[in-house]
């Protein structure tokens, strides 16, 4: 269930929030950095959902889950100080 919401979640950003941010020359630069840096912690999420599936647990759980919610706390609050405000000011 978490895996397909995530998943919603990146089709979401990958067919409308990037390129709308694409369209604009202000918005250009900064999507492009913002979608590469998504790839990646993407497939971080995706390979931890890997691990659960083949029951990883105790502390390489741990550690996964720790650095899998470290970077997606991280990037949530980059999106709310830089790319959203961006998008409402040039794209919505």
């Amino acid at each position: 269930m978490v895996r397909g919401t995530v998943l919603a979640h990146l089709q979401r950003e990958d067919t409308r929030l990037y390129p709308a941010l694409y369209r604009h020359e202000q918005t250009r630069e900064l999507g492009e950095t913002y979608a590469a840096e998504m790839r990646s912690i993407s497939s971080e999420v995706l390979q931890f959902f890997d691990s659960l599936e083949k029951g990883v647990s105790g502390l390489d759980f741990a550690r996964q889950m720790g650095r899998v919610v470290s970077h997606l706390q991280q990037r949530m609050t980059r999106e709310e100080v830089r790319l959203y405000p961006a998008y409402e000011r040039y794209c919505d």
